[in-house]
């Protein structure tokens, strides 16, 4: 029943940043660095992050959509994990963008094989 709540109260973040990208804009939502997802700060940050990773990974909600309500997660008292956006050029001339989140200067959100071949345009 927990892990039921806990991946309710996920979706209902996602989104609520969903809605509130739309809204205010991106710049306005990286600034916001408390709302109501202090809910989630009871739950397991792990179990969070996973069920993040899932909805991620079945394109459910965008890695930017998730790396923002991982920012908002209070995971340690005095750190704070940091927010990441690059953006990366592919054979066909495109853009594609990435948001991947850091803490401790590891990467617990966001992982990709070319991770590498994205300029970091925003660490936040």
């Amino acid at each position: 029943m927990i892990k039921a709540a806990h991946a309710i109260l996920v979706i209902f973040f996602c989104l609520w940043i969903t809605v509130s990208l739309r809204i205010f804009g991106l710049k306005k939502n990286i600034e916001i660095s408390y709302d109501g997802s202090f809910l989630l700060n009871n739950f397991s940050i792990k179990r969070t992050i996973r069920i993040l990773n899932y909805l991620y990974t079945n394109k459910i909600f965008s890695c930017l959509v998730c790396a923002l309500l991982i920012k908002r997660i209070k995971i340690h008292e005095n750190k704070r994990q940091v927010l990441n956006i690059g953006i990366n050029e592919d054979q066909l001339n495109h853009l594609k963008s990435h948001a991947w989140i850091t803490f401790e200067g590891k990467i617990i959100f966001g992982l990709k094989d070319d991770l590498n071949s994205y300029k970091n345009i925003l660490k936040k």
